[in-house]
């Protein structure tokens, strides 16, 4: 079934861009008779809705190199989850009981079911009366302030800034916020009922041998573009933090849908003023390191070949070209240093750099 666009030509060519790349992986799988093994977790793992932790690059480690691994300040799951960092914390509130909490209004009680992942400043559960469409997240706002921060201001930007086909949070059916509950310390500060994907994209991707398909490429390509038109940049658009979900318009096109919204970020209105540039435009840039061709977005870097290497020296780069340009007051953290995102989609996604040069 042929996908449906709006007709542009930028757009047809991204679509044809992605059908080359679909059947090219196609025939050397075939030639190889060999579907790479899936290694992630459950089918049930919804992983953690925190950004991810800073990681760098040093070249005047002894190496030559830095670890590429997060720090234990940064992402922590629990065990379940397929995060990056194996030292996950316990999980604060337990499985397949109850949280009890009361707002400004009302008393209010919620069945748990099994709890699904976790992060810094959250933990999501299956709902007991409706596991399969239906997830309670808890939220300790106040346990990590500047990924709290980044989270919130990622939902509020994608529901409110967004108009998008391409692109959705997940949705909320309630959201409640608590001024007491029976849970001690850490405090909860706000429960929500969301919608319960199927599974992570990365799920999905594993399943399908480890690509996208083009309906997916589309998708994803759109997701971060539309972003972008509105001076929007996603850092943190790793493979285990959104899913994808058919449209019900009998196109054969998908939606992203973000469970986890820490990596969105605004740009200052002014920010490229003195290059003539809109946010937008820099917007645009950014998303670019983070997604684009490794080589052209990092020629002096070109030589690396490591993905985690890679990755590193994504992240530094947009932090030492870009830190300035991010609207920190918005986002509610003090500045770079508090800006937590790890750029790894970049190399699990690098056969989609022809799509990003074609979109360009």
């Amino acid at each position: 079934m042929r996908l449906q666009n709006s007709g542009a030509a930028a757009l047809s060519e991204i679509e044809r861009k992605a059908i080359n790349i679909v059947e090219e992986y196609g025939t050397l799988n075939n030639a190889a008779r060999i579907v790479p093994e899936p290694d992630v977790s459950p089918i049930s793992v919804v992983d953690s809705f925190e950004p991810s932790a800073p990681i760098r690059f040093d070249p005047d480690a002894q190496s030559g190199f830095a670890s590429a691994r997060p720090s234990s300040e940064g992402r922590i799951e629990t065990p379940r989850s397929s995060g990056d960092v194996p030292n996950a914390r316990d999980v604060r509130v337990l499985e397949n009981g109850h949280v009890r909490f009361m707002t400004a209004t009302e008393i209010e009680e919620l069945p748990l079911g099994e709890h699904l992942g976790g992060g810094l400043t959250s933990e999501v559960f299956a709902h007991a009366d409706d596991p399969e469409n239906l997830a309670i997240r808890i939220t300790h706002l106040r346990e990590n302030a500047p990924a709290a921060a980044l989270d919130q201001v990622g939902d509020k930007l994608l529901r409110t800034r967004v108009n998008s086909e391409h692109i959705r949070p997940v949705r909320v059916e309630r959201s409640y916020d608590v001024i007491l509950s029976d849970i001690g310390q850490p405090e909860i500060t706000r429960v929500m009922v969301v919608e319960r994907l199927p599974e992570t994209a990365q799920r999905t991707i594993a399943r399908q041998g480890g690509r996208m398909s083009v309906a997916q490429m589309m998708a994803y390509e759109g997701a971060l573009r539309d972003l972008n038109r509105v001076g929007l940049v996603w850092l943190d658009n790793k493979w285990d933090n959104f899913g994808f979900v058919p449209l019900n318009d009998g196109s054969g096109r998908v939606q992203v849908v973000v469970m986890d919204t820490g990596g969105i970020v605004p740009i200052r209105a002014n920010a490229g003023l003195a290059d003539g540039l809109s946010a937008a435009d820099i917007a645009r840039q950014i998303q670019l390191r983070v997604n684009g061709d490794f080589a052209t977005q990092m020629p002096d870097f070109a030589r690396i070949s490591r993905k985690d290497f890679r990755t590193a020296v994504r992240h530094d780069t947009i932090k030492d070209e870009f830190g300035d340009m991010f609207d920190y007051e918005a986002i509610g953290i003090s500045g770079r240093d508090q800006l937590l995102f790890n750029p790894k989609s970049g190399e699990d996604f690098d056969y989609l750099a022809p799509l990003f040069e074609a979109a360009e």
